[in-house]
C-alpha cells in the first residue's frame, strides 16, 4: 500500500463562476486518493484539503494542465488566480510549499522538508495517550494547538467533530480548523461568522 501524502491548496480569484467550475473539477480530479477532497469555498477563495499517493504532484500537474488547456473556458481566470498550498508525506519526511502569482501559468514548488518539524515516535505515543472521545480533553487540545500540525480537531472522534461547542472552540483557536468538523457544522452560520 502506498503512503498517503496530505495536501492543501488555496485558490484566490474574483471570478466566482470560475471557482464554482473548478470546485466541480476538483471533485472529479486527482484530489480524492483515500477519500473525497475537503472543499471549502468562501467569497473569492476556494480551499481544498486532499490526499495523494506518495505525493500531491498529481494535483499540481492537474492545475497546470488546465492553465495550458486553451479549450478550458476558465483558462485565463485560472492563470489570473493566485495559488498557494503545501504537501507533506510523513513516512518519507518530504514536504513542499507551492505557489503561483497572478499571471503565471506554472506552479512553483519549494522543498521545505528540512524546515518542517517531523513527528517523532515519542510524539506519536503522546497523541495515543489523549482520549479523543472525551469532550473536555478535546476542547483543551484544540485550544492549546500543541500538536505538530496544529489541527487537534482532526483527531477528535466523529461525535465530537459534530459537537458545536468543540468546533466553536477549535475555530476560535484556529480559523482553519472547520475543515475537520462535520459537514453540517462546516456550514453553520454561527461557526462561519467566527472565521
Amino acid at each position: 500500500m502506498a503512503n498517503i501524502a496530505s495536501g492543501y491548496v488555496s485558490i484566490e480569484s474574483t471570478d466566482q463562476e470560475f471557482l464554482d467550475d473548478l470546485k466541480s473539477k476538483i471533485n472529479d480530479g486527482p484530489f480524492t486518493y483515500g477519500g473525497p477532497a475537503d472543499i471549502m469555498g468562501n467569497e473569492h477563495i476556494l480551499e481544498v484539503g486532499f490526499t495523494g499517493a506518495w505525493s500531491c504532484e498529481g494535483a499540481w500537474v492537474f492545475l497546470e494542465d488546465l492553465m495550458a488547456n486553451a479549450d478550458y473556458a476558465f483558462q485565463q481566470a485560472l492563470i489570473d488566480s493566485e495559488i498557494s498550498g503545501r504537501e507533506s508525506e510523513e513516512g518519507a519526511r518530504e514536504a513542499k510549499e507551492v505557489s503561483k502569482q497572478s499571471g503565471e501559468s506554472l506552479i512553483t514548488r519549494r522543498d521545505v522538508s528540512d524546515e518542517r518539524e517531523w513527528e517523532d515516535e515519542e510524539d506519536e505515543e503522546d497523541e495515543e495517550e489523549i482520549d479523543w472521545t472525551d469532550k473536555e480533553v478535546v476542547i483543551a487540545a484544540v485550544k492549546s494547538s500543541e500538536l505538530p500540525d496544529g489541527d487537534a480537531l482532526d483527531y477528535a472522534s466523529d461525535e465530537l467533530k459534530a459537537d458545536k461547542e468543540v468546533v466553536m472552540a477549535a475555530v476560535k483557536s484556529d480559523g482553519d480548523t472547520p475543515q475537520y468538523a462535520s459537514d453540517e457544522l462546516q456550514e453553520d452560520p454561527e461557526i462561519l461568522a467566527l472565521i
